[in-house]
């Protein structure tokens, strides 16, 4: 009998909430007997407790490769030799008495004692055919994966803008005649703003929301998938695309991530060196025929083509590779094509596969051509109420709020700074209630720990009824707009603004 009541329940209740999950959980000690399995494991086995019980975890649940029939790897030892846990793996099936594999998705991680020591290592595993996802639930999933291959090219490129900036300010402020000083801020200010175009991109891909649908050209959506997938690789990437290419009406973020995928896999379909990898990225207008791509209807089209002269797919892959979790690679998760599939269908569009076994694979997406652009960040007042020059800026940041300040006043603009919404409110009143309020007010989104932009607007709005306000955040995507403009704002600012951007920006909500 256990000394400890407390224990025993404490296991007691551990093992019923692993009774409750839907994947099959194995306990393994490190001299790979099985310890204990959960309900899920023992449907999927076939096998009692009492029959799994000291018995070794290959006799129980050996894999064999699906597609070869070789013999798989020992969950065990995998896990043991990895300094991380295993991710999903697809491959395997799990080997019956009649040579046949039934198909299964597993993982494993070390277990550890407090203090660090393996003692033992967990499998998981489950029926490919319960791993069911809808379409937003398969693109969230796919989206951590996705990020993990940007993080590495991502910081080096960002790296280098800030070594730009640095360098940039450094000699501008060396220099001793104003061409230098001018000419290395220009080149400041262009890293600055290739840095915002980088995280805007990133922002695409990571961002958990829809974006609304806008007018974009086809050949930027594709050119900032290839700057985002293909940074920190050795393969050559090649960039092609016909004069005057249509606009689509999409969700970038959506399509941005759907490239990003299908120029990762490229990437990842190349045979080790000394193969030189190539990958061409194309873009093009186009009009379909009834039927020539299943599931659009005849009409004109953008097609968005991802070509590369890796491995290819083999036939008998060809049918599987938009099954979820379906990978041939062994630190994937299978994701990558079909929310690629979701996302673009989800803007009305389609994808095409072209592959040949040792030669590559041209995979097509299809987007509907839009007749034209629309959308803005700023909306133009009717007319200039009060014309007193004076501009109030809140922002809890002073640095910033000294920039924007500084901006303004080379415009020959009056400038008040609050630091919060409450504080914002009340120097507005003071203005207000002579007769001189502000012309326009900028309101930064977020606040941390007091009253932010919104809120502070509409109580605003409840004083006068005409504030000109400019919503200033973070968020520097195409569609950022949309939400700050439909709260009441008469524009938006994305972080960082120059100063001519600032100008015309109250210049047009000002009147």
């Amino acid at each position: 009998m256990n000394a400890d009541p407390e224990a025993d329940r404490a296991a007691s209740f551990g093992s019923a909430a692993l009774d409750g999950v839907a994947e099959g959980v194995v306990a393994v000690e490190l001299d790979g007997r099985v310890r204990w399995l959960n309900a899920a494991g023992r449907r999927l086995l076939g096998l009692s407790q009492e029959a799994a019980a000291g018995r070794t975890l290959g006799e129980i649940f050996r894999l064999i490769d699906r597609r070869t029939g070789e013999p798989g790897p020992d969950p065990v030892a995998a896990a043991l030799a990895s300094d991380r846990p295993l991710p999903l793996d697809a491959r395997h099936g799990l080997a019956g008495l009649d040579g046949t594999a039934t198909p299964v998705v597993w993982a494993a991680r070390v277990a550890q004692f407090a203090d660090g020591r393996p003692c033992g290592v967990t499998v998981i595993f489950r029926d490919p055919e319960e791993l069911t996802l809808t379409p937003d639930e398969l693109v969230k999933a796919n989206r951590m994966e996705a990020l993990g291959p940007l993080a590495g090219g991502a910081a080096r490129a960002l790296n280098e803008r800030l070594m730009t900036i640095a360098g940039s300010v450094a000699r501008a402020r060396e220099s001793r005649g104003e061409a230098g000083a001018a000419a290395a801020l220009n080149e400041a200010e262009e890293a600055v703003l290739a840095a915002q175009g980088l995280t805007r991109r990133l922002l695409a891909v990571a961002e958990h929301g829809a974006e609304p649908a806008v007018v974009y050209p086809a050949t930027q959506l594709l050119q900032e998938a290839h700057e985002l997938a293909a940074a920190g690789t050795e393969v050559r990437v090649a960039f092609v695309a016909e004069a005057l290419v249509g606009e689509v009406r999409v969700d970038r973020g959506a399509v941005v991530q759907a490239l990003h995928n299908l120029i990762l896999n490229a990437r990842e379909a190349m045979p080790p060196p000394p193969h030189r990898g190539q990958i061409q990225l194309r873009a093009a207008d186009v009009e379909l025929a009834a039927g020539q791509v299943p599931g659009l209807a005849a009409g004109a089209y953008v097609e968005l083509s991802v070509r590369d002269n890796g491995n290819g797919i083999a036939a008998d892959q060809m049918a599987r590779i938009w099954e979820p979790f379906f990978t041939t690679k062994p630190h994937r998760t299978g994701l990558g094509l079909p929310t690629a599939l979701s996302l673009v269908r989800k803007q009305g569009g389609q994808i095409a596969l072209e592959s040949t076994p040792g030669a590559g694979t041209a995979v097509t997406i299809y987007l509907p051509r839009a007749a034209r652009a629309g959308g803005t960040h700023a909306r133009h007042a009717p007319a200039a109420r009060f014309g007193t020059g004076r501009i109030l800026v809140m922002d809890d940041d002073p640095k910033l709020a000294g920039i924007a300040s500084a901006m303004l006043e080379a415009l020959d603009y009056k400038v008040d700074l609050a630091r919060d919404g409450e504080e914002a409110i009340a120097v507005y009143e003071r203005y207000f209630n002579v007769g001189r309020p502000h012309d326009a007010v900028l309101l930064d989104l977020t606040v941390v720990g007091a009253m932010g932009g919104e809120e502070a607007l509409r109580r605003l709005r409840a004083l006068d009824p005409d504030v000109r306000a400019i919503a200033v955040g973070s968020d520097n995507r195409e569609g950022a707009a949309a939400a700050p403009l439909a709260a009441g704002f008469g524009g938006y600012l994305a972080k960082p603004y120059r100063g001519a951007e600032l100008g015309q920006m109250v210049k047009t909500v000002a009147g």
